[in-house]
């Protein structure tokens, strides 16, 4: 006889065929992010496969979204599970507010739509692929695996508030994914947003942040005309981070992300299938914009830039923050001038203050309230 809490611990799997269905009809890519989860392995005889039969309603009591009116046959079966990749099969699992069964429910459709359509049509070629550098899964398949082990690194050393690692360290365990050199899919540039997140929130050295603005330049010029909107969204949330959170010596920082975020806006202005944050966050430094030209002045005990809109007042000091602003009559400067601005971090102070002057000279601001 078995036990009385043989229900309790008895899971209701996938069989061997209800995975390779999953799979199969989601055309081997993750139903949430899509990104392809089969290819060639290193060895001739053999596939690469990074993909897993996920349950929608958990298999076991306990598990995210189990159903106890459901029936065994139906927990079991294709109609209850989805093909995702290991990285989201535990963020649905871990966010069960954010992924419930409804929703999960019109992801699996959408990706099997996705998939019906694609069937027997030819991939179109991102501009940015050169059509002598083929585009392999199992390369793209590879680094994405790399970054998520370095993630995976990075959130141990954010969880345990681990001093001794550097921000440095981390970005070298991902150096030799260059997007701009390599023609990898766009799930590649999917991972990189999600590892330059973690990154920015674990480290706020200016060094850091400014080499991490050079590397959202690289996703953004290889996949601006195919990346999703939750892409633009997570580059626009990193940039805007940076801008509303600099330190006290993060002036440069703040003008190249400002220069990286009007350049977004500019190469996703065509794009008519998302909506263009980066717009709208651009729209919103300009409203709480300052001056870009003037003579600095003492006011309420501040330095600032006359000519400015100074809602508070000046005798206590009292003076609504304005984000400070970039020339935009030197757009076609605008990554000469990041370039710029990036490498005055590495000068001692005197020729620092000379490259200031220099760029002061030609319009723009390097100091910031």
């Amino acid at each position: 006889m078995p036990p009385k809490n043989a229900q309790d611990t008895r899971r209701d799997n996938f069989s061997a065929q209800v995975v390779k269905i999953l799979a199969e009809r989601s055309g081997g890519k993750c139903a949430i992010c899509r990104a392809p989860t089969w290819g060639p392995n290193d060895c001739a005889f053999k596939a690469t496969n990074i993909g897993q039969a996920a349950h929608i309603t958990a298999a076991a009591p306990n598990g995210p979204r189990y159903d106890p009116t459901m029936k065994p046959e139906k927990r079991r079966s294709a109609l209850n599970g989805m093909w995702l990749c290991g990285n989201c099969h535990q963020k649905i699992d871990k966010n069960v507010g954010e992924y419930p069964v409804k929703r999960l429910q019109d992801l699996k459709k959408q990706a099997e739509d996705d998939a019906k359509k694609e069937l027997g049509v030819a991939a179109a070629k991102p501009k940015s692929f050169s059509d002598d550098s083929p585009i392999t899964i199992a390369t793209s398949a590879s680094a994405i695996m790399e970054i998520r082990k370095a993630k995976s690194m990075l959130q141990d050393s954010i969880q345990t508030r681990d001093t001794n690692s550097q921000a440095e360290d981390f970005l070298e365990e991902i150096k030799y994914i260059s997007v701009a050199d390599h023609d990898y899919l766009p799930a590649v540039g999917t991972e990189l947003l999600q590892y330059y997140w973690l990154l920015v929130n674990y480290d706020s050295k200016q060094t850091t942040w400014l080499q991490i603005v050079r590397l959202l330049k690289e996703v953004a010029d290889a996949y601006h005309t195919t990346m999703t909107q939750d892409d633009v969204d997570t580059m626009c949330t990193i940039v805007m981070y940076m801008i509303t959170n600099k330190t006290k010596d993060g002036n440069m920082t703040y003008q190249s992300a400002t220069v990286f975020l009007t350049n977004l806006a500019r190469q996703l202005k065509n794009r008519k299938d998302i909506t263009n944050t980066a717009q709208d966050e651009l729209n919103t430094v300009k409203a709480n914009t300052g001056p870009k030209r003037g003579t600095r002045t003492r006011h309420g005990g501040k330095d600032t830039i006359d000519g400015g809109d100074d809602s508070g007042d000046d005798s206590d000091g009292d003076e609504a923050y304005k984000y400070p602003a970039v020339d935009e009559s030197h757009d076609s400067n605008e990554w000469v001038y990041l370039s710029a601005m990036c490498d005055l971090v590495e000068l001692g102070d005197e020729e620092r203050r000379q490259k200031e002057v220099s760029l002061e000279n030609e319009g723009y601001i390097t100091y910031v309230i």
